[in-house]
């Protein structure tokens, strides 16, 4: 089945939510593809904490303490590895609830216009000379082949489409494994309240090498507790490390959700573009370099790209 649109964008996280519902609401004719349910959009194991400009920067909507963030914090104290030492770097920003605030990026998108294709699995670009045509995807084993105008990759960070275009171009530069960080984190009920006007991070080689843990207040009694590290060869297994140097240090009455997974903790890659393609978010790196914070700088890149391609 072949399916034409203005642009196709894969991914359906908050850059690919954002970049559609940008484009739509311009006029193009947007597919949106997404290999989760679409119940399941905006599910992602993150720290889910965002400074308030983004939302300033981006011209987007402030989202409401309650509904789709948990608490508001005046800023972050960052503690030397003694745990004792620390200084606030000052700065207001949202616990997300993230799954709340995904689906509301989706929702913008689909009232927008944005045609979504939830359970499909992009597989790999079409191209022709130099020209990125298209993406082939697959859903429930058949082959859809989508073409379109442009092509926004927004899949994450081991890109579906990016890393399968031809190695020359420079677009389809390949990002070292030491260049990402690893990590685990719970969402935890604990027995306590836990003061909310600051997030907490802990610089530490020995529990997070190469990276920090964290303490993100959610509101009332709920954290959001976890630990990057460098992905590189002999790294410790961040679960264990979480297991073995921070879990114990809590009262648990519940373990809400937990989970793993990688973020680029690097600068962003040289070329995010060419010939009817363009990079947005983790895919290419936009994550922030220093802190691993990669939600606000995501959805920048997003509306960069719509403007870019409008």
């Amino acid at each position: 089945m072949n399916l034409k649109y203005d642009v196709v964008v894969v991914g359906a996280g908050v850059a690919g939510c954002l970049a559609s519902y940008k484009l739509a609401k311009t006029g193009f004719k947007v597919a949106l593809l997404e290999r989760k349910p679409e119940d399941r959009i905006g599910e992602k194991v993150c720290g889910d904490g965002i400074g308030s400009y983004h939302f300033k920067n981006i011209g987007l909507e402030e989202p409401r303490v309650g509904i789709e963030a948990t608490c508001l914090f005046k800023g972050i104290k960052v503690y030397a590895p003694n745990e004792e030492d620390f200084i606030i770097v000052h700065g207001e920003g949202y616990a997300l609830n993230r799954y709340v605030f995904g689906q509301k990026l989706l929702k913008m998108a689909l009232d927008a216009g944005v045609e979504l294709y939830d359970q499909v699995y992009a597989n790999k670009p079409i191209v022709k000379e130099s020209w990125v045509r298209g993406v082939n995807a697959l859903e429930k084993g058949s082959l859809i082949e989508f073409y379109a105008k442009a092509i926004v990759d927004a899949s994450g960070a081991i890109p579906a489409i990016r890393l399968k275009l031809p190695e020359e171009w420079w677009v389809s530069e390949k990002v070292r494994h030491e260049d990402y960080v690893i990590c685990y984190r719970e969402i935890l009920e604990l027995d306590n309240e836990v003061d909310s006007d600051y997030a907490a991070v802990f610089l530490s080689s020995k529990i997070a090498p190469g990276g920090y843990w964290w303490l993100f207040p959610k509101g009332g009694n709920v954290v959001n507790v976890g630990l990057g590290l460098q992905w590189k060869s002999g790294a410790p297994n961040p679960k264990r490390q979480y297991d073995e140097h921070i879990r114990s240090r809590f009262k648990v009455v519940k373990v809400v959700h937990g989970g793993g997974g990688i973020a680029p903790s690097r600068r962003s890659i040289s070329c995010m573009v060419w010939n009817g393609f363009i990079s947005v978010g983790d895919s290419v790196c936009t994550t922030n370099p220093i802190h691993g914070g990669g939600i606000g700088s995501g959805m920048l890149s997003a509306k960069l790209a719509a403007e870019t391609l409008e």
